[in-house]
């Protein structure tokens, strides 16, 4: 019986939202980071790269069961360290293709790919009556530009 079995379901999602996330990335140019992962992509392709997650996943539930038959606290230790480490790829990659899909304006169609006509449209310029949001500009001088002038003004008034 498997001691994490939520966990371990968490982890194995995980891993799958990395491996969709990272295919996406690659399909729109991007590379992976994981110099193992990419060696197995260059050989096997996405097939081969599922096969490394598949068992990477499998070789961690494993251990982890291993381990939790003698030290359960351990066990659940790196089960959680497991899914920490899973989901900050998936969180990179997730906000990489949210950041790409904004600013390129596109979306998900049925095949999973960029709405291409909408990303290549051009924003219209603006109106005279239209007022961007933006932040007001930065003053000239900064707080060390007037702490500078500060210091020479009463270095000048000293003498």
């Amino acid at each position: 019986m498997c001691k994490f079995p939520r966990l371990y379901c968490g982890f194995a999602c995980l891993a799958g939202a990395d491996l969709l996330f990272t295919a996406k990335l690659l399909a729109m140019g991007g590379g992976e980071a994981n110099l193992v992962a990419d060696l197995v992509h260059q050989r096997f392709g996405l097939t081969g790269m599922g096969v490394l997650k598949l068992a990477s996943v499998a070789a961690v539930v494993a251990i982890c069961e291993v381990v939790a038959r003698a030290r359960p606290v351990v066990a659940l230790r790196l089960v959680v360290a497991a899914v920490s480490v899973t989901a900050v790829p998936v969180a990179m990659g997730g906000g990489m293709l949210a950041s790409t899909f904004a600013y390129l304006g596109g979306s998900f169609d049925g095949s999973g790919l960029v709405d291409t006509a909408r990303a290549q449209q051009r924003p219209k310029p603006l109106r005279e009556d239209e007022v961007p949001l933006r932040k007001p500009a930065a003053p000239e001088r900064t707080l060390i530009k007037m702490a500078e002038d500060e210091a020479d003004s009463r270095h000048l008034a000293a003498i």
